[in-house]
């Protein structure tokens, strides 16, 4: 994305920010707070992380979920390739073990 480019954004939100009510306003405010503090699941570095400790997506689902090592690994994989997003999804116990498997090994994206 070009400066230019945020720019026309930091614009259009100005101008949304300007003309609207002040409930409206304080909503803005706080979802621009949200997004700017809000950490993004980086899907590489998740990726690298199970890399360097030597597992393939499958070693790694049986370490989270033995019972169902060939779901959770493609569940991770649709995790590494962006297509599913760990804090968007239902959390549920597998995306959980994820988390705080890679929180173990140095990655926290949502502070848990």
């Amino acid at each position: 994305m070009t400066n230019e480019e945020l720019d026309r954004y930091f614009s259009q939100i100005r101008e949304k920010y300007n003309t609207s009510s002040e409930n409206l306003r304080t909503a803005i405010l706080g979802k621009l707070e949200k997004l700017i503090k809000r950490e993004i699941f980086d899907r590489e570095k998740a990726k690298q992380i199970r890399l360097d400790s030597g597992l393939s997506l499958r070693d790694l689902g049986g370490e989270l979920t033995p019972e169902k090592k060939k779901s959770t690994s493609s569940l991770l994989l649709q995790y590494e390739r962006g297509v599913r997003n760990p804090r968007g999804a239902n959390k549920g116990r597998t995306t959980t073990k994820y988390l705080l498997w890679l929180k173990a090994h140095g990655y926290n994206p949502y502070i848990l």
